[in-house]
Formats: C-alpha cells, sequence, structure tokens
C-alpha cells in the first residue's frame, strides 16, 4: 500500500493510497462524490462555530447563573477536553465499526449537547452540554479519514485542505454570529441557530456520505479498542482542571487531593500506553531532546493564545475594561481570526523557504509584541484588535512551524501517529489556559449596576496581571525559538528542523 504526504492548511498529514480506485476514479457515484466535502466541510464549519459562538457570552452567563469566574472559565475548555482524549479512540473506532456508523452517532450526541445546553438551568448542565459537543470535535478525524477513501488522490488532496481551512472559518462565524446574537438576543438563541443547522447535518450525512467496510462486520469487538488508555487520560485531564480551578481559600485539601488524583492517573495513562498494542498515543515520540522542545513551544503558545480569548469578552465588555456591548467582541475578534486563517498557509511557505528556527521567532517575535502593548494599556478598540491581529498571526506561524518541524523527525509511515500526538498535547495546553484566566480574574471583583442589575465583574489590576503573565510566557516561548537548531545531528531523526 502507498504512502503519500499533503499539507493542507500547513499541517502534515501521513495516508495510505485509497485502495478503491480505478485509474484514479472514484467507485463512488458522481452525485455522491460530488457532495462529499461539502458535507463534511459543513459539519467541521458548523461544529468549529458552535465552540466559538459562546465566547462573547461569557460574561452573560456568569451573571446568569451567578458563577464564579473559576467555573466560568470551563466553558470554553470543556469542549476540547472531550475533543482531545475522543478524537483518536473515535478514530480508531470508526476503523473497525465504520465511520459513517461512528460520524452519525456523534452528530447524534452533540445535537443532545445542543438541546441540554438550550435548556440548561444551572452551569453544571451547562458544562455537561458543552463535553457532548465535544465528541462533535472528536469525530473530526471521521471527516478527512472519508476523504482520503472515497476520493482519488487529486480531489482528496483539496479536500483536506479544504476540510483543514473550516477550523478557521468555523471560529470566525462562531464569533461574529455570536457576539451579535448575545447582543441583540440572548446567548440561548445560538443554540437555537445550532440545532436546526445539526439535524441538517444528518440529514446529509444520511444521503451523501457514502458508508465503509468496518475490519470487525460481523460482530461487536472492542477489544482492539484502547478503552482504558482514553478512560484514564479522560479523568486525568478533567481532574486536573479541577484542582486548578478550586479557589484558594478553603479548599486546599480538595485542591491537593483532586491534584494527587490526577497525577497517579496521568502516570497509569502513561504505563498503558506503553504496554499496549494499539494506543491511543505513542507517548514514546516525544522522547528526542529536539522534538520535546517543539512540542513545548506549540503547547505554550496554544495556552497563552486561550488564556487571554478567554480574557477578550471581559476586558471588552466589564466597566473596568473598555465597558462596550456584546456585539463588539466579534468586532475585536474578526481581524485576529482572519490573520489566523491567512498566517497558517504562509507559515508552510516561509518553512519551506527559510526554515523553522526564523517562523518560530518571528511568530513568538509577535506575541511578545502584542503582550507588550496590552501590558502598557490599552486605550481603544481599534488598538486592541490590532494587537489581537498581532497575536493572532504570531500563534498560527508558531504553532504551524512547530507541527511542520515535529513531523519531521519521522518517517513518513508515522506521520499519522506524530500529526495525533503534537495536536493531542498542544490541545492540553489550550485547556489549561481559560482555567488559569478564571482563576486569575476571580482574585478579585468589583460590583457594577447593568440593566438595573448588580453584576460581578472582574477588578482591573486583575487584566493587568493577565497581561504580565502573558508577557512572561512570550519571553519564555522566544527564547525556545531561538534554542531550536538549524541543523539537527543524523541520528536524530531522519529530517532536520529547517525541513527542506
Amino acid at each position: 500500500m502507498g504512502i503519500r504526504k499533503v499539507k493542507p492548511y500547513g499541517l502534515d498529514h501521513c495516508m495510505p493510497e485509497p485502495p478503491d480506485f480505478q485509474d484514479g476514479q472514484s467507485m463512488l457515484p458522481y452525485h455522491r462524490r460530488v457532495f462529499l466535502v461539502p458535507v463534511l466541510a459543513l459539519i467541521v464549519l458548523i461544529v468549529m462555530s458552535g465552540e466559538a459562538m459562546l465566547t462573547a457570552a461569557l460574561p452573560q452567563i456568569a451573571h446568569d447563573f451567578v458563577a464564579p469566574g473559576v467555573f466560568n472559565s470551563w466553558i470554553l475548555p470543556m469542549v476540547l477536553l472531550v475533543g482531545a482524549a475522543g478524537a483518536p479512540f473515535i478514530g480508531t473506532a470508526g476503523d473497525r465499526f465504520g465511520r459513517r456508523k461512528l460520524l452519525l452517532l456523534c452528530l447524534f450526541i452533540y445535537i443532545f449537547g445542543l438541546f441540554l445546553g438550550l435548556v440548561a438551568d444551572t452551569i453544571v448542565v451547562l458544562l455537561l452540554s458543552r463535553a457532548m459537543q465535544g465528541i462533535g470535535i472528536a469525530c473530526f478525524p471521521l471527516a478527512y479519514a472519508l476523504v482520503r477513501d472515497n476520493l482519488p488522490e487529486r480531489e482528496s488532496d483539496v479536500g483536506i485542505g479544504i476540510l483543514s481551512a473550516m477550523y478557521g472559518a468555523g471560529m470566525f462565524v462562531g464569533v461574529i454570529i455570536g457576539s451579535f446574537m448575545t447582543e441583540l438576543f440572548s446567548w440561548r438563541t445560538t443554540y437555537l441557530a445550532l440545532i436546526p443547522a445539526a439535524l441538517f447535518l444528518i440529514l446529509l450525512t444520511i444521503r451523501f456520505i457514502p458508508g465503509t467496510r468496518p475490519e470487525m462486520p460481523d460482530r461487536i469487538d472492542t477489544q482492539g479498542l484502547d478503552w482504558w488508555g482514553f478512560i484514564t487520560l479522560l479523568s486525568a485531564l478533567f481532574l486536573g482542571l479541577v484542582s486548578l480551578s478550586l479557589p484558594d481559600s478553603g479548599q486546599e485539601v480538595l485542591r491537593i487531593i483532586c491534584g494527587a488524583l490526577a497525577l497517579c492517573l496521568a502516570l497509569v495513562f502513561f504505563r498503558i500506553e506503553l504496554k499496549t498494542k494499539r494506543p491511543l498515543v505513542d507517548i514514546r515520540m516525544a522522547a528526542k531532546r529536539p522534538a520535546l522542545l517543539l512540542l513545548g513551544i506549540g503547547t505554550l503558545t496554544l495556552f497563552l493564545f486561550m488564556m487571554l480569548l478567554q480574557e477578550m469578552p471581559f476586558l471588552i465588555q466589564s466597566s473596568t475594561g473598555l465597558g462596550m456591548s456584546a456585539g463588539f467582541v466579534g468586532l475585536v475578534l474578526m481581524p485576529g481570526t482572519l490573520s489566523d486563517m491567512i498566517s497558517g498557509p504562509l507559515t508552510g511557505r516561509l518553512v519551506l523557504s527559510r526554515g523553522v528556527r526564523p517562523a518560530c521567532i518571528l511568530g513568538s517575535v509577535l506575541l511578545v509584541l502584542a503582550s507588550g502593548f496590552l501590558l502598557a494599556g490599552i486605550p481603544s478598540l481599534l488598538v486592541l484588535a490590532v494587537v489581537w491581529m498581532l497575536f493572532s498571526a504570531g500563534m498560527s506561524v508558531t504553532t504551524t512551524a512547530c507541527i511542520i518541524a515535529y513531523i519531521s523527525f519521522f518517517p513518513p509511515s508515522r506521520t499519522a501517529e506524530a500529526t495525533g500526538l503534537v495536536q493531542s498535547v498542544q490541545t492540553i495546553g489550550a485547556m489549561v489556559g481559560p482555567v488559569i484566566t478564571g482563576v486569575v480574574l476571580a482574585q478579585a471583583t468589583v460590583s457594577s449596576i447593568k440593566n438595573g442589575s448588580v453584576w460581578s465583574e472582574p477588578a482591573s489590576f486583575t487584566f493587568t496581571h493577565l497581561h504580565g503573565v502573558a508577557l512572561v510566557f512570550s519571553l519564555i516561548i522566544l527564547l525556545c525559538s531561538a534554542l531550536i537548531k538549524t541543523r539537527s545531528e543524523r541520528d536524530s531523526g531522519p529530517a532536520n528542523t529547517t525541513v527542506p
């Protein structure tokens, strides 16, 4: 079976040549083949839009549920938590039991999560609904596999590029629509928009997505699935976030217990992954020092990005910040989302022409500049929009370059494993960022009157603390980027970090 590499949106994916083609032509009927990529792209777009729609509503949700900032900070990472732990597991299950079946199952769970979010009367119920929405992100590997299996090489290359671009496009659509719907109506109306769209996705999937032959068509055999790896990873991440989220006063014992349990489960997960024949992630792939450095840079960058993304709605809407309405959140974040979408593909060209180290240094310099401007103070929305655009571009350049360089350390036959590992580790960093923001913003609050009701808002100095933390981590990322070697020894991997 042949192996080929494609690089959609700056990421490498190593994929086996589809077996069901004759003379380069797909075996699918034309009326189904022409709709395959659009339907799968629409799934990615809508799911990512749902992930981002509540960004502008975070202050409103905290007010409606009278939820402390530490619990409010779980709204964004809860989706990523389930997505990070579930993606490799669902991908393996799709190989064994059929990808369309698993895709439909994930979409049904996703829709149930949307209904639950619509009627949520407590923050706990809302977080549970967000966890179920994370299944939508976890099913993305199935979309890539369906494109690979059902289209000839040239068409599948284009299709995978389109799916990758939908990540940024979905965030863009979600932030814009969510901010204006929150301002004009309520944050719950975002679910009223998502539910019919998700139901339409199920109809499109049934009509146009082809079934795949499972490895075990005659019986359900789950022995090949890494159930214990999935359960221990999800539990360790969950307890780790709980430990970080608990307030400093009165919860020290519970924090220590949760942290100790998370550490123990993480150790059990590592042991399981080292022993099992089909692990969720091969942790041996992070053992080499250059690869570990690249993983660290990418993880810290996404941690920093999500930390500030969680802060933006509070900084923009709070009276202790800029004091604007929810609609301005979308206007501020829109240029940054566009720069993210543009910077990713351009980074691939930069890496090929100049190498990984210049790309990482460029991205980290942008992060330092943006963090410095934030720490100096934001006089207007326009300045904040420009600063966020710089920060988003720096994030995109740095993380994309790290992924390209990391994958280059491994032979083509292991590209898929390498991609899965780096994305899982970086997602963990993205989950921790919002929790840290919640902890910092909850340090001190002030009361204000809005629309006749009392609101609890972060004190102004908490924003300064976050921006100081952002500057420190940006400098650490810049230092680590400078440590990347332009040449590596032959025994460090089949390719060097310049990715010729």
